[in-house]
């Protein structure tokens, strides 16, 4: 009986340490979205930075917080194991400026009355969240649905966004579809033109 009660004991003390840094983690990827927010907003209100200073942060910012090279890999698909190292290479680098050029001018529409709120978050495998979000409008009073899918890296509080759902939309599987579509159709070499016209 003692011995089942040790290990009765044992049980609970690591479901309850389970709980505890479940919560943690979630509540890491929480603020991790919150702080991004912020920090987006802040740079875009700030008078006393130029227009280009301001891209400058925004581009950086986002390098930091999205993974832009596992969506570039994602995006290429099964693609990847036909390219040698260096189209690999110049994909990578060219697919990264490309997407940053896509997203960060979204970033300077934000005003004043932009407030990011985070509905929900869920812990979806042992490493990836999914943090569900509503970008208010207070000046026209509107809201749009934002869920970022974020992966734990370096410890807890590290996470890198690999996929922004906006309004049901994709980001990770429209990039997959478009960049398909040119490889299948007028490969690598077109793709990448396609691409540097873009960034352009």
């Amino acid at each position: 009986m003692k011995k089942i009660n040790i290990i009765l004991v044992s049980a609970l003390i690591l479901v309850s340490t389970f709980s505890y840094s479940t919560e943690k983690v979630t509540n890491q990827a929480s603020n991790f979205i919150s702080d991004l927010a912020n920090r987006v907003i802040s740079i875009v209100q700030k008078d006393n930075l130029s227009s280009e200073a301001k891209e400058e942060q925004l581009n950086e910012l986002f390098l930091k917080s999205v993974d832009t090279k596992w969506i570039a890999k994602f995006s290429m698909g099964r693609y990847w194991r036909q390219l040698d190292s260096t189209q690999k290479n110049d994909f990578l680098n060219l697919y990264s400026e490309y997407l940053t050029g896509l997203y960060v001018p979204n970033f300077r529409k934000y005003t004043a009355g932009n407030i990011v709120k985070v509905k929900n978050v869920t812990q979806v495998s042992s490493k990836e969240y999914l943090v569900q979000t509503i970008l208010v409008d207070a000046i026209t009073n509107s809201n749009i649905k934002i869920d970022y899918r974020l992966i734990q890296k370096d410890g807890f509080e590290k996470f890198v966004i690999f996929d922004i759902v906006a309004e049901g939309v994709s980001l990770i599987t429209t990039q997959r579809a478009e960049v398909n579509s040119v490889m299948s159709s007028s490969g690598f070499n077109v793709l990448m033109s396609k691409l540097k016209n873009k960034t352009s």
